[in-house]
């Protein structure tokens, strides 16, 4: 993807498949910029299933789900394009569409909510 567009820098992670399952799991993730209307929409548990990588977003843009190390799983970049540019490394059709991890229904449901209010501008 960072090939595709120049100030989107990815980097690889294992991803944890197995977290939901165990006793007490979880999956560690930092909300940011939680006054952001796409909040109104979603909690950090719709967003919250696993990862297949992460991001640095560059300056300017705003990383709205970050790793505890710091790294963007999902950010908004309104500053470097001519419109707003939505990353996320989550994959909620490919979930819906197998028909497992219930996560992703109400992520793409309330990501879907928020783009269709223009909340997002």
């Amino acid at each position: 993807m960072d090939q595709w567009f120049p100030h989107i820098h990815w980097e690889d992670s294992e991803v944890n498949f197995s977290w939901w399952v165990r006793p007490n799991g979880d999956l560690p993730l930092n909300p940011d910029y939680q006054t952001h209307s796409l909040y109104e929409y979603l909690k950090v548990d719709d967003m919250k299933w696993h990862y297949h990588g992460t991001f640095a977003p560059p300056n300017g843009a705003k990383s709205l789900l970050n790793t505890p190390d710091g790294r963007s799983i999902f950010y908004i970049d309104d500053i470097n394009f001519n419109g707003e540019l939505i990353v996320t490394s989550l994959d909620p059709m490919f979930h819906i569409g197998l028909g497992f991890i219930n996560q992703a229904k109400p992520f793409l449901h309330g990501l879907g909510q928020w783009l269709r209010t223009g909340d997002n501008q």
